[in-house]
């Protein structure tokens, strides 16, 4: 998790930059309580919101419906562009 700071108001958020649960490890509940444990930790330190970076690729779906699940909703779009 990163700690970023607003530049259109005061305060500062905390972003998940990097999410996966080895795959032999899913449906176990341990991604809910990473989250839950990120999320802690950001109310502890003033964060007023969360954010979280995930792909938008079809094997990302499960892991959008537990994002969905516990109240993440779907807000942005980002564009790379390749410089070689």
């Amino acid at each position: 998790m990163i700690k970023g700071y607003y530049y259109e108001m005061d305060g500062f958020y905390t972003r998940i930059v990097s999410f996966v649960v080895d795959s032999n490890y899913r449906s176990m509940g341990i991604g809910k309580k990473l989250l839950e444990v990120g999320e802690s930790w950001a109310r502890s330190i003033g964060a007023t919101r969360i954010g979280l970076n995930s792909g938008s690729r079809p094997e990302r779906e499960r892991a959008h419906r537990l994002y969905k699940n516990m109240g993440y909703v779907e807000k942005s779009i980002g564009f790379a562009k390749s410089l070689v």
